[in-house]
């Protein structure tokens, strides 16, 4: 190399050894992961019936950082089973929060629980009112969580709005990988557009002239709607489940031990009989 042209080319070369590649900007889907990830929370509970009981697992967000969480209906059993032990968990965090169902709305199978015992605790929570209205075509997210064999790890997937139909409600018809009803769906700017939901065909409407059920994406004013009425009925709910708590409680207590009995006087020696 001549010597003339090393200045040269040092020169060039030069601002090149400071430069840093450019970091990979975070994704929609990772920011909803990191955002709305925090909201959504494990269920675990027994169901009883009648001749049987078995455990079961469901999917929960919260709505209000009160502890106030909506899922699927479908997810607590049938109307002829009772929902026992009831228990929260947050992420992979171990402890489990007790909790008591607060209402089930078989209109827009959907239910309510309110977790127990936060002592003023503030969780993180989806604002139902932080809303967008989705668009037929448009491309959006839900937000899910693996069970306890993987950490109970975020996850997400894509949901596509395919149509909108009017009856027996209005709501829009969705596809994709995402299908957890009971659950938000969002945009990419992480706004609420609308909630997953096992719907029925109005009576008689299919071809078998009975019912079907498909999963919709729901109207945000009547999730919000639902959800208000629920809220209403919290104080009467929890105020029975504690006292249901402290009766179970005095039952189980044992009664005190009885003090022993001090020893009896002796008694008085009786009087000789007169002879006859």
């Amino acid at each position: 190399m001549s010597r003339s042209l090393a200045p040269v080319l040092l020169a060039l070369l030069a601002p090149l050894a400071f430069v840093r590649p450019a970091l990979a900007e975070e994704s929609p889907a990772d920011a909803l992961m990191t955002g709305k990830g925090p909201a959504i929370v494990s269920l675990k509970f027994v169901q009883k019936s009648a001749d049987a009981e078995s455990s079961a697992t469901a999917l929960g967000v919260v709505i209000d950082p009160s502890g106030f969480v909506m899922l699927a209906d479908a997810d607590l059993g049938g109307a002829e089973e009772k929902v026992v032990d009831l228990k929260a968990l947050f992420g992979n965090d171990p402890q489990e929060w007790e909790a008591v169902v607060v209402a089930r709305d078989k209109s827009l199978s959907l239910a309510y629980v309110q977790i127990l015992g936060l002592a003023g605790k503030t969780l993180a929570s989806v604002d139902l009112a932080a809303a967008a209205e989705p668009r037929v075509g448009g491309d959006y997210f839900g937000v899910w969580r693996e069970g306890r064999g993987f950490d109970y790890a975020t996850a997400h997937g894509r949901v596509y709005v395919t149509g909108k139909v009017e009856k027996p409600r209005a709501m829009w018809g969705v596809g994709g990988e995402f299908a957890w009803t009971g659950l938000p769906v969002f945009d990419a700017a992480g706004k609420v557009v609308g909630v997953l939901a096992s719907q029925e065909s109005s009576a008689g409407a299919s071809e078998e002239d009975g019912t079907d059920t498909k999963t919709f994406l729901l109207p945000l004013a009547d999730v919000r709607k639902s959800a208000e009425q629920a809220k209403k009925r919290v104080a009467d709910v929890v105020a029975k489940a504690e006292a249901a708590k402290q009766d179970a409680a005095g039952e189980a207590k044992p009664d005190a031990p009885k003090a022993p009995e001090g020893p009896k006087a002796p008694e008085a020696p009786k009087a000789p009989e007169q002879p006859k």
